[in-house]
């Protein structure tokens, strides 16, 4: 599970695996990390977190981030 948002120059990304027990919570303030990038880059982040943990189910988080703003996974 992950959430987004930016406003007035600030980008945020949350995002937690629940099988994994682990958590990413990144905030930046220059624009130009701006947008898909920044969240593609903080989503891989979290996947590769959730798939060093070795917890049994735990990588089988979604192959590639997802393309909207908000999305769930497991």
């Amino acid at each position: 599970m992950f959430h987004t948002g930016s406003t007035l120059g600030f980008d945020t990304f949350v995002g937690f695996s629940p099988q994994a027990q682990v958590g990413l919570a990144v905030m930046a303030g220059a624009r130009s990390l701006r947008s898909r990038r920044f969240v593609r880059n903080a989503y891989g982040t979290l996947r590769t977190l959730v798939a060093q943990c070795r917890v049994p189910g735990a990588a089988r988080a979604p192959s590639s981030a997802p393309r909207g703003r908000d999305a769930e996974g497991s």
